[in-house]
């Protein structure tokens, strides 16, 4: 399948419509404090992944200050979809990432290898089909069976309760190995702050000065 093949272009273009449509129902649940970014929604977005974020907010990591997209202050969103049960369209993917060619191309191969997995996805021994994570390098091994995600789990978080999969040690650990372990200094990676905008909700440098009273 190629991609000027026509019909995978109007099956990409329907999913982007379906995405676009998903994101302005969620975000009339959310209110009018948050929006979702991402590809599909701002064309100079700057990665593959979308973002649920705080309207008003910035922030603006030093490795990302000259871009021109300002990021918000929000949650990342990483989708799930079948990943194809043919190894040759997989690894087509993977390749992509490898040569680095630029986000908005890298989204719309990704939507591409999303539809390929739901014509004819892979499954484990169980009949449980394989999902992966195509914003990534490997979606392998950011991947879950339907098995080890559901029924999620309800867990205390601080003050909150939130839902987990099923078999999140096993999900955990494929991802990032011995997660409980704290990583070597060499190893540890971080988004160091270039320039942070708190929006609405910022209590401003009075209340900060009045709090140390």
């Amino acid at each position: 399948m190629s991609a000027a093949d026509p019909a995978t272009l109007a099956a990409i273009q329907r999913a982007t419509k379906r995405c676009l449509a998903e994101t302005d129902r969620v975000c009339a649940l959310l209110g009018d404090e948050f929006f979702i970014a991402s590809p599909a929604t701002h064309p100079n977005y700057p990665i593959s992944f979308g973002v649920l974020g705080l309207k008003g907010s910035e922030f603006v990591s030093k490795v990302a200050k000259d871009r021109s997209f300002r990021m918000p202050i929000g949650v990342d969103l990483f989708v799930l979809d079948e990943i194809a049960d043919d190894p040759g369209r997989f690894r087509a993917h993977w390749g992509m990432r490898a040569l680095r060619v630029n986000e908005a191309s890298l989204y719309r191969r990704w939507l591409r290898a999303a539809l390929m997995g739901r014509e004819n996805p892979q499954k484990e021994a169980d009949g449980s089909i394989l999902f992966g994570d195509f914003s990534t390098r490997d979606p392998l091994r950011w991947s879950a069976t339907e098995a080890e995600l559901f029924p999620a789990r309800s867990v205390p978080f601080e003050d909150i309760t939130v839902r987990i999969p099923a078999a999140y040690d096993v999900v955990l650990t494929r991802g990032y190995g011995d997660y409980m372990r704290i990583p070597d200094p060499e190893d540890r990676v971080t988004h160091e702050p270039f320039h942070i905008v708190f929006g609405p909700n910022d209590p401003g440098p009075e209340a900060t000065e009045e709090a140390g009273a």
